[in-house]
């Protein structure tokens, strides 16, 4: 958690403001995505490129 702390604190002092923060667990989805670059297509990535973080943040228009 250390981790997700510093980086709100750096998006904090660049003036980002965080609107939404989602965070979980990778599944076996994910991480065949992020060793081969594709999904399955039977997971929820439906075989799409996604994310390759399990971490995602949308910044609000400042």
């Amino acid at each position: 958690m250390a981790g997700l702390r510093s980086l709100l604190a750096r998006l904090d002092d660049a003036g980002i403001a965080v609107g939404e923060l989602s965070v979980h667990t990778p599944d076996l989805d994910d991480v065949f995505l992020a060793l081969t670059g594709h999904g399955t297509g039977d997971g929820p990535h439906g075989g799409t490129d996604a994310p390759n973080s399990p971490v995602h943040a949308q910044r609000k228009a400042a």
